[in-house]
């Protein structure tokens, strides 16, 4: 029994030693991510008082490093926007965080957004709401026509971080989706907004989209003319999706399926249970009967 006991005593003393170095390992690891977090804040701080002016006032949430001169009141309000919107997004959509951090600039009404963007982009901005631009990692606001763009532009942000390969329809309708929304329980829900009328003309003209042409606009072909009919439809078709209880599966099946299907259209094809056509045909009659509130 002695020898059982003294056995088990080295044993145990072996296994201390060997898990003590890795412990030790993960605690200086751990320090030198919060020290590199800690530096790229302060030189993304740096860089971003050059442009800003260091008067302006800032907020770290997340990922986001967000710089404004619009007073605390406003400031914190939509540093809570961000706040909610980042966390509910995670919660229903994105699982992977990014591991960069974004420069966030909010201005408080036209002037000095078009002001802002002569600095730092050296041209008007081709939005009056706002913009994210991927080069620079960097969300410019005009948050004196709302904080709605505030909400699509960080979607953008950070499904490039969760799903690089996003087509550009889906890219854009769900981030289009969240550019008029509420929080519910730590949920992100969509609402009707002001692209519904473009849609409504489309359906009574004849001139809709069909889901497997609409799925075929990537890059500059989504972009050109006409884009806003494709931005309404892509929305609201998300929208119709949220309200069918399927866009948070639709959208784990889009990423995790997308070298096999790259525009989408087999994952939407699975989440409505391989019933395209009379889907579109309930999608429309839908869309008409949508109004605003």
């Amino acid at each position: 029994m002695k020898h059982i006991l003294l056995i088990a005593a080295v044993l145990a003393s072996v296994c201390l030693l060997a898990c003590a170095p890795g412990r030790a390992e993960d605690g200086e690891g751990e320090e030198k991510k919060k020290q590199t977090e800690v530096e790229k804040e302060t030189k993304l701080r740096a860089d971003m008082e050059e442009i800003i002016g260091a008067d302006a006032e800032f907020k770290r949430t997340g990922p986001f490093l967000v710089a404004g001169h619009l007073g605390t009141a406003e400031m914190e309000r939509c540093v809570g926007t961000v706040e909610r919107s980042r966390k509910a997004l995670h919660k229903q959509f994105f699982d992977k965080e990014p591991d960069v951090l974004y420069a966030v600039y909010l201005l408080p009404d036209h002037d000095k957004y078009d002001a802002f963007c002569m600095k730092f982009l050296g041209e008007h901005p081709s939005s009056k709401y706002g913009f994210y631009l991927p080069s620079r990692k960097s969300l410019v606001m005009n948050i004196g026509t709302g904080s709605g763009t505030l909400v699509h532009e960080m979607t953008h942000a950070l499904m490039e971080a969760d799903f690089p390969k996003v087509p550009t329809w889906f890219n854009e309708g769900l981030a289009s989706l969240f550019e008029q929304c509420t929080t519910e329980d730590g949920k992100i829900i969509g609402l009707v907004n002001w692209r519904l009328p473009i849609l409504q003309s489309a359906l009574k003209d004849g001139s809709v989209i069909e889901w497997k042409k609409l799925v075929e606009f990537t890059g500059a072909s989504f972009y050109g003319d006409g884009s806003g009919l494709r931005y309404a439809e892509a929305r609201y078709l998300c929208l119709w999706l949220q309200e069918k209880g399927k866009l948070e599966t639709y959208y784990e099946k889009i990423r995790d399926g997308v070298e096999k299907d790259p525009k989408g259209l087999e994952a939407l094809s699975a989440v409505l249970d391989g019933k395209m056509e009379e889907a579109e045909k309930e999608w429309r009659e839908w869309a008409k009967g949508l109004k605003r509130d």
